[in-house]
């Protein structure tokens, strides 16, 4: 574990940092000869090639005056360099001055914020920064006390009062940037001490995922309303993701508006990915491996918990002895030796439905755990009623309308779907099915969706952004959810964020009778057997001509806070009870 401190000059780290090591845990890193300093120096070459070469590009761009090379060199790449080799091979280090505080150090001026962002991004992490926010007049008093100003001695006042002002202005922006890229916690003067206890029982939340983020997949929703859900509960969270040409513009936080930052880590692994159309499923599995090869070189923390959905990223965390939480949404149906493997040593199993859990347990596996999907309530508002959301979509104010979400994939039963509303849609001129989420060539590759594309009954809608789906739901008469049962994954694991939709917009809702679809619903859907056409058939046109307004739904709908809070109780046992001081800092 490495904390590096990161503050204007005279701004109380080192004195921090003494604090903490006098405690007995944690060691503040030092290097004692320069025996020392070229050994840790050389084996950061070794370890790190690409940032040190690319650290000495920005070193000799930035150079400054010939009064700086020396200080510059030795002080900001080879100390630097060296401090943090040493501390990687400590169990609990500190960096009272780090490659961080290069960021103020190395530029003699004024740089613009992309240079700043860019510096950083080749800078090796630490697992915890501390920005220490203390005024620029008390820094400037502590620094004008000190009898050795290494600074100040090469520049001349006025030189040296320029660099202060811009550091102090380049700090602020830090403040900014640094929570999207680094696990950070501002120290202010006068909570040293509740700066310290945080560092004491500090543990990061690493989400390793080997996805594309964003993606307009339910899995990156999920994943990311996770991340929030913790953030705001005061976890340390970060997401790991493989680097990924990626077709939408927004980033994570825009795409799914999530409140609050939090880091996001991109590791650049190839992207085998773009050759799918040629070597298919083969270079998924290629593409993980490589991303995972990508994860096991890193510089991997014990004492932090990892959470992912891959079983080869959860084989080899914990072949580097880390806590690896695996969350489970299916049971293979080949290669279970393999499988099992793969997932012998880890923590724990977090599944996603009941069916998941059983089948696990069944397996041998003892230490499983549900911790099912959510939904963002917030998105649901009361005064939104079925009026207003046609209104919002530009969608007819009278008839009735079916509606389902969700993706076009075949075991999603939309082809079944279609054929039940096409047999009965002439008796019904008044209604209209909507489906939302796909394209019609998506739907054109199933023989029963032929007449689609001619149909002006039925309104194919692109996929729409999560904003967006709360008006289509409350503009409904009807929702459906038609699964079909054609293997195990429909029928007993998969846990549908739609449904936790549909159940939140108080909406009548047919679905496919399944154990999966049940274990979500219980009594507040109407059941139709699944792949049936003539059944389906029967249940649209029962639920056309005899429209149910008042509708029930569960007393508690689970929520994203509600899936955070199962997670953070899994893995606080692991950490210090007694500790009355939050987990972030306010």
């Amino acid at each position: 574990m490495i904390v590096e401190l990161l503050g204007m000059p005279g701004s109380g780290k080192s004195t921090w940092a003494r604090a903490l090591e006098a405690e007995g845990k944690w060691v503040r890193v030092r290097i004692q000869s320069r025996l020392e300093l070229c050994l840790y120096a050389g084996l950061f070459l070794i370890r790190h090639p690409v940032s040190a070469w690319k650290q000495w590009c920005y070193l000799f761009r930035f150079r400054g005056a010939s009064s700086l090379w020396y200080t510059k060199f030795m002080n900001l790449y080879v100390m630097h360099h060296a401090k943090y080799m040493k501390a990687s091979m400590m169990s609990h280090a500190v960096l009272d001055q780090g490659h961080l505080q290069n960021l103020l150090s190395l530029f003699d001026g004024d740089v613009s914020l992309e240079v700043v962002r860019e510096y950083l991004a080749i800078l090796p992490r630490p697992d915890l920064v501390l920005l220490f926010d203390t005024s620029s007049h008390v820094c400037r008093e502590r620094v004008a006390l000190r009898t050795h100003r290494p600074r100040h001695s090469l520049m001349n006042d006025a030189s040296y009062d320029a660099w202060m002002t811009a550091n102090e202005a380049r700090f602020l922006a830090l403040r900014e940037l640094l929570p999207v890229t680094h696990q950070s916690e501002v120290v202010v003067m006068g909570c040293e001490e509740a700066s310290r206890a945080l560092v004491r029982n500090f543990r990061p939340i690493r989400f390793v995922m080997h996805v594309r983020m964003p993606t307009e997949k339910a899995h990156g929703l999920q994943i990311a309303k996770t991340l929030e859900a913790l953030h705001e509960a005061g976890e340390h969270v970060e997401l790991w993701i493989p680097v990924r040409q990626n077709p939408l513009t927004q980033n994570l936080f825009e795409y799914y508006h999530l409140r609050g930052r939090f880091p996001v880590r991109t590791l650049w692994s190839g992207e085998v990915l773009r050759t799918a159309s040629t070597f298919g499923a083969v270079a998924y599995w290629m593409d993980g491996l490589f991303f995972a090869l990508r994860v096991c070189v890193e510089r991997l923390d014990a004492g932090a918990v990892y959470y992912t959905r891959s079983p080869l990223l959860a084989w080899v965390l914990s072949g580097r002895g880390c806590h690896v939480y695996f969350e489970a949404h299916s049971w293979p149906e080949s290669k279970v030796r393999v499988f099992r493997a793969m997932l012998a040593r880890v923590t724990r199993i977090v599944a996603n439905s009941p069916g998941t859990q059983a089948v696990f347990k069944q397996a041998g596996f003892l230490d499983v755990v549900i911790a099912e999907n959510g939904v963002d309530l917030s998105l649901f508002d009361a005064s939104l009623t079925q009026s207003s959301a046609r209104t919002y979509l530009g969608l007819p104010a009278t008839g009735f309308l079916i509606v389902y979400t969700g993706s076009f994939a075949r075991w999603k039963g939309v082809a079944t779907l279609y054929s039940a509303w096409h047999t009965i849609a002439q008796e019904h001129p008044n209604t209209t099915l909507y489906l939302v989420g796909g394209e019609v060539s998506d739907l054109l590759r199933f023989p029963e969706c032929a007449h689609v594309i001619n149909d002006t009954r039925t309104v194919v809608i692109s996929h729409q952004h999560l904003e967006s789906i709360p008006y289509f739901l409350r503009a409904a008469d009807v929702l459906v959810i038609p699964n079909e049962a054609v293997h195990q994954e429909s029928i007993s694991y998969t846990a549908p964020i739609k449904l936790y939709e549909y159940l939140a917009a108080r909406r009548p809702i047919l679905a496919s009778n399944l154990p999966s679809i049940r274990s979500i619903a219980g009594e507040h859907a109407t059941y139709v057997p699944p792949g049936d056409i003539d059944q389906w058939a029967l249940a649209l046109r029962d639920a056309i001509t005899h429209p149910t307004h008042r509708v029930t739904s569960p007393l508690h709908i689970p929520t994203w806070k509600d899936r955070a809070r199962v997670l953070s109780a899994l893995w606080q046992p692991n950490i210090d009870a007694t500790s009355s001081f939050p987990k972030k800092l306010s």
